[in-house]
């Protein structure tokens, strides 16, 4: 009966752990979809000669709000729209 019971609940826990992992695959090919794209917004021509870093960090936020379809009435994106779009997933998970 209690050799059952432990039996379950490792069942469960390695379901949960496979699920997991299928998690961190999952945000690792996300991540690896970013650099990817991060590199493209890099590649293109800028008009300045050297781009500033809030420049760059906003590039990234654009492409990583693109990768994550997020859309807004209003049509504007901010860095603050997908950290919260980001913080609220995360809680759920």
């Amino acid at each position: 009966m209690v050799i059952d019971y432990i039996n379950n609940e490792l069942d469960y826990i390695n379901d949960e752990l496979d699920y997991i992992d299928s998690e961190l695959n999952y945000i690792n090919s996300e991540s690896n979809y970013i650099d990817s794209e991060s590199d493209d917004i890099d590649s293109e021509p800028k008009s300045q000669s050297s781009p500033s870093k809030k420049s760059t960090n906003k590039c990234s936020w654009v492409a990583l709000s693109k990768l994550l379809d997020l859309k807004r009435s209003d049509g504007l994106i901010k860095e603050k729209h997908v950290y919260q779009h980001l913080r609220l997933k995360w809680k759920k998970l």
